[in-house]
């Protein structure tokens, strides 16, 4: 299923970088939640909303990244519940892209997934992001 807006109103990207060993690393803000947050708009794309998320985040990381190179999973989204209660979405996504200079040093201070993994609390959240791991792994389910 092709997935067009967001049903909630908080969304998450967990988007994959691949470094010189290519071992997978990820961008995240929290350990609690590991990805890129950002607030869903009900009327606009989420496609869209995510593209603008990446645009912000290599602007914020002083990375000059092409945009055109970040590929979404339109076929999987994951549910999540915040630690407040509120149902989030988890969307997955990769870089494909060529990088140098400020990216290849930003990726080693990035964690892989299943360091993420283990730095969240021991919780329902943890089963999308192992979910996500065999995606990443290239496993079908």
């Amino acid at each position: 299923m092709i997935h067009i807006h967001c049903p909630t109103k908080k969304a998450y990207i967990l988007v994959a970088f691949s470094d010189e060993a290519c071992v997978l690393r990820f961008p995240s803000e929290s350990g609690e939640i590991p990805g890129l947050a950002l607030d869903a708009k009900p009327l606009v794309s989420i496609n869209e909303q995510l593209m603008e998320r990446l645009a912000r985040f290599s602007k914020e990381q002083q990375l000059e990244l092409n945009l055109s190179k970040f590929e979404i999973r339109q076929d999987l989204a994951f549910s999540l519940k915040l630690p407040d209660g509120e149902d989030a979405v988890l969307y997955l996504g990769s870089y494909v892209g060529s990088y140098s200079g400020m990216l290849t040093q930003k990726l080693t201070s990035w964690s892989d997934l299943s360091a993420l993994i283990r730095l969240m609390p021991q919780n329902r959240n943890r089963l999308p992001y192992l979910k996500a791991l065999q995606v990443f792994s290239g496993e079908v389910f």
